[in-house]
């Protein structure tokens, strides 16, 4: 199993590198299968009228990591051949990206510092690395326990945002005491300036 090469297979430096490569290639298995879906129809209308497509989706199946929260729980917490990150993290950046691309549609850039201020950026972070926590790299309840806990756990950060927005608030606005932390209170709401450069042609023509 691919529990088993990643315990005794693959060597402890470069395991969080394989971590990311082997959760791309699930991601690419999904991205084909919907495709697939898209041209052919219904898989399982399909899967026995072609050799092409049975052979295409074992070829899909292969790609697809079922086994991730027995690895994950295998995973060193310190274990990690990128630096200044741990591997458990590695995985849930991967996690991350992968629901934030699917809605991105509805949230565009979520770490553009232009569109988003460095308190979204915390909250985007926090949320998308929860789903990934309870959802994808668990298994020990039953999938209802687990978006219960993840339901509580969603709504503790909108809790906890939410009085920091308040804080940023009332210091910027000088109706608290600590003003020491006007700087990083103001980063926290703050947006990064565009600086669009328009050049003579432009503004005259």
């Amino acid at each position: 199993s691919i529990e088993d090469i990643f315990r005794h297979h693959v060597p402890s430096q470069l395991k969080s590198r394989f971590l990311v490569a082997r959760r791309r290639l699930h991601w690419i298995g999904e991205r084909l299968e919907q495709q697939l879906e898209k041209c052919f129809g219904s898989l399982q209308r399909v899967y026995f009228s072609s050799k092409f497509i049975t052979s295409f989706q074992n070829i899909i199946h292969s790609f697809k990591w079922s086994s991730l929260p027995g690895v994950f729980s295998a995973i060193q917490d310190t274990a990690s051949d990128i630096p200044n990150i741990c591997a458990k993290d590695c995985i849930l950046n991967e996690i991350s990206e992968e629901l934030l691309y699917k809605v991105s549609n509805i949230i565009p850039k979520p770490f553009d510092t232009k569109i988003w201020s460095q308190l979204g950026n915390l909250l985007i972070e926090s949320v998308t690395k929860k789903i990934a926590i309870h959802m994808f790299c668990s298994s020990e309840m039953s999938i209802e326990e687990r978006q219960a806990k993840l339901g509580r756990s969603v709504l503790d950060d909108a809790k906890r945002y939410s009085k920091l927005t308040t804080r940023c608030s009332t210091v910027l606005d000088g109706t608290a005491t600590d003003g020491n932390f006007y700087d990083y209170f103001f980063d926290l709401l703050s947006f990064k300036s565009p600086q669009h450069k328009v050049n003579q042609k432009q503004f005259f023509y």
